[in-house]
């Protein structure tokens, strides 16, 4: 039987969350900025660091579940997908892939959360931070 641990295994990892707390202070003035004078020029400041935590906030599941290598492919990908989504919407003025990204990740936190183990105590935290 494996034993569980309760720190953080990786440095891939606790970058991880230091790009999802970035992403959150970055919600909080992005949103801000938007929300002042909300327009179609400042609604990117409001969606880009939402995008950046979830990015990071699956990458961390992933560094969780499956390792550091997987975890830093995934947060380097995820985070690259969101800049092409950004950039998509500044060339064509369409928001859908912003918003699918926005919609997709939180659903793929609890089903990785439900389906694959753990290798850290307390992972049912994952259910009550997407509101399960």
């Amino acid at each position: 039987m494996e034993e569980k641990s309760s720190n953080m295994g990786s440095q891939g990892e606790v970058w991880g969350w230091v790009v999802f707390y970035g992403g959150m202070i970055g919600v909080a003035f992005g949103s801000t900025y938007y929300h002042l004078k909300p327009d179609n020029h400042r609604v990117i400041w409001d969606i880009l660091p939402m995008m950046v935590a979830f990015s990071s906030l699956l990458s961390c599941l992933i560094f969780e579940r499956f390792g550091q290598r997987t975890g830093l492919s995934a947060m380097f990908a995820l985070l690259v997908s969101a800049i092409l989504c950004v950039i998509h919407e500044r060339i064509y003025n369409d928001i859908r892939f912003c918003m699918m990204f926005q919609l997709i990740l939180p659903l793929a936190i609890p089903a990785i959360a439900f389906i694959y183990r753990s290798k850290y105590t307390h992972s049912g935290y994952w259910f009550l931070s997407t509101g399960n």
